[in-house]
Formats: structure tokens, sequence, C-alpha cells
């Protein structure tokens, strides 16, 4: 599996399976067909060469990890009709600067170590900022939340020491989780200088 470089799948396909092109490392390329509903978990994790993810309309759940690891990856188109998706999918994807475009549902961990992401906007509609969503994302210099955010969970946003500025829609703040959404108290000082608008929060 290693050799394989070029991936096309037929239409006609409905899933991938677990683990299907788990570490396939010198995998470049991947072409998915209209028909695909689901893709399995760790089903492209550590594919380390994949730069591009068009992932097709049509398709509805990612599968737990389905592209944890893919390290050199910069984009991901994000289709309308996805509506599950599993935890750490694109953690430890540390070429990636910013979200996809449309996406309309966070899960656990979902970026976590993805190291080059430099600014998040959460799209409307979002409700919930799962645990640990962007953990480890030192470059993060910018963060917009959207007014229908009413819940941020435990280390969201743990560790972004390049963060300025936060800026918050809801007019009625978000609940913070329990335990340390931005930082603790060790990177008090580094936070001291970082502006906030329309949001309560503890940095």
């Amino acid at each position: 599996m290693d050799i394989m470089r070029n991936v096309i799948l037929p239409e006609g396909v409905i899933s991938i399976g677990d683990y299907a092109f788990s570490y396939c490392q010198n995998l470049e390329s991947l072409s998915l067909p209209s028909t695909l509903l689901s893709i399995g978990k760790e089903a492209f994790e550590g594919c380390a060469q994949l730069r591009a993810i068009a992932l097709p309309e049509g398709l509805e759940t990612l599968g737990d990890k389905a592209f944890k690891a893919c390290s050199n990856l910069e984009s991901i188109n994000w289709p309308s009709t996805i509506t599950g998706v599993g935890n750490y999918i694109f953690s430890e994807c540390f070429s990636l600067r910013t979200l996809p475009e449309g996406i309309t549902t966070l899960s656990e961990g979902m970026f976590l170590s993805c190291t080059s992401l430099e600014e998040v906007s959460i799209p409307e509609g979002i409700t919930t900022l799962p645990s640990n969503t962007f953990t480890s994302c030192p470059a993060i210099r910018r963060i917009e939340l959207p007014s229908s955010l009413t819940l941020i969970g435990d280390y969201a946003f743990y560790g972004p020491i390049a963060l300025e500025q936060v800026i918050c829609h809801a007019i009625t703040p978000p609940t913070l989780g329990g335990e340390s959404v931005f930082t603790d108290d060790s990177y008090t000082d580094a936070y001291s200088g970082v502006s906030a608008y329309a949001a309560r929060l503890s940095v």
C-alpha cells in the first residue's frame, strides 16, 4: 500500500470502510464518487502526502480520525450534506491554515494540533464547540464566534499562544466549560494583551 500514489474510486461506491487507506504515506491524490455516503474511522489516517480533499456533495458521515495526521493537507472541500462527524477527524493536520468553508458541525478534537491554523471563524448556526476542538493550535491569531454559540467545551482553544483577538457575536456570552477553555494559570501573562469584543472571557 505504501507505493499507492493516486486513488480514483468509481461511481457506485457508497462507503469507504474503517482503515481502508490508513497510512498510505505516498498517497498524493484522491478522487471520490458522487455516490459516496460515508467514510469510516481512520480511513485515511496518516496519508502524509495528501494535500487536498474534495468531499463530494451527498456525503453524510465521517468516522473518527478519518483524516488524522494528514500532515501536508492544506485544502478541504466541505459538502453541505454532512450530518454526522466523528472525533479527531482532522487532528494533527499540521499544514491546514483555515477551516473548511461551509462547515456546519464540529466534534471533539476535530482540529487538535493543527499547528498552522491561524484564523478560526465559526459559522452561524453552530451552537456548541466541543471539548478540545482547537487544543494545541499555537498559531491561532484571531477567533470569531457566532451569535448562535451557547457552549464552549473544556480546553476548546487551549494553548493559542499567538492569540491577538477574540470576537463573539452572541448577545448572551456562551457558557464556558469547567476546565481551561483558553489557557491555564501558567499562560496568564501571555494573554494579557489579547483584545476581546462582546465576550466575557478569562484570559
